[in-house]
């Protein structure tokens, strides 16, 4: 917690991965000025699970500097396997100065329910990375789920930038809450976005 050790890569190579539970999965993380290592995923099927989508916790695939640190990419390869996210997440998220890692996702069909996310955040004045969702087969994005870039409501000033967001699909399904009261907002919000907040004062 108050070394100056880089946290070191983590590589899973597998037929197919399983991830079910809650506050559970695949975690770099630095607390340091330390940088994140990075995380690199290799399967034919990538599932994740987590828990009940009002009152349970996600599981989650991240990399996350907290202490101005650069973050560590995020790279989920399935070549031609599909990719399920119930209440899950993959991310880069920096809290500090130092900017974020990438997140790039390779699959034949991608399909996010009940406030799944994949994406880039900042809290602070850090740069996001950039996220690239790059399917051969079809997209589906449904009840709070987003693919996204964000620099997050809680930074306020000397806010760093959010990344590039590029989505390449066959077909594309967006499907949201049918009685949302602001569909705008999160977690309420279902589809692709990038987001970032204006300094104040």
């Amino acid at each position: 917690f108050d070394g100056s050790g880089n946290t070191g890569n983590i590589e899973v190579n597998a037929n197919r991965i399983i991830i079910n539970g809650e506050w559970i999965g695949i975690l770099n993380t630095s607390f340091t000025t330390a940088n994140t290592g990075k995380i690199r995923l290799e399967a034919n099927g990538l599932e994740m699970v987590g828990g009940d989508p009002i009152t349970g916790d996600p599981t989650l695939i991240t990399t996350l500097a907290l202490g101005g640190g650069l973050g560590g990419d995020v790279d989920v390869n399935l070549g031609g396997g599909n990719i399920s996210l119930v209440n899950s997440g993959i991310s880069a998220t920096t809290t500090d100065v130092g900017n974020g890692g990438n997140v790039t996702v390779q699959a034949n069909d991608l399909q996010m329910t009940d406030g799944s996310t994949i994406q880039t955040g900042t809290f602070f004045e850090g740069n996001t990375g950039k996220t690239s969702i790059l399917l051969s087969g079809d997209l589906e994005i449904r009840s709070g789920s987003f693919l996204g870039s964000l620099v997050d409501v809680s930074c306020t000033e000397g806010c760093g930038a959010a990344g590039d967001l590029t989505v390449q699909a066959n077909d594309i399904t967006i499907q949201g809450f049918k009685n949302a009261v602001d569909p705008l907002s999160s977690p309420e919000f279902t589809g692709i976005r990038t987001r970032s907040v204006a300094q104040l004062g």
